[in-house]
């Protein structure tokens, strides 16, 4: 996977995880997609991309994969 043109591997500190178990009590998400969003956050991303909706309506614009073939 480390091919990939513009992967990065964020390994997530405990603390990472902590603000993660708040962020899916306020936005209802489950632990992976709290984390996903938390890093996002973090690294500023300009969106995420999944199949996921429960993304969707967050401050993070999610984007399919089609949306970038």
């Amino acid at each position: 996977m480390l091919d990939y043109k513009g992967l990065r591997i964020y390994n997530t500190t405990l603390m990472d995880e902590l603000s993660a178990i708040d962020l899916s009590y306020e936005l209802n998400l489950d632990m992976d997609d709290s984390i996903q969003y938390h890093v996002a956050t973090i690294l500023k991303a300009d969106g995420i991309v999944s199949f996921d909706r429960h993304f969707d309506g967050l401050k993070i614009l999610r984007l399919e994969p089609s949306q970038l073939i």
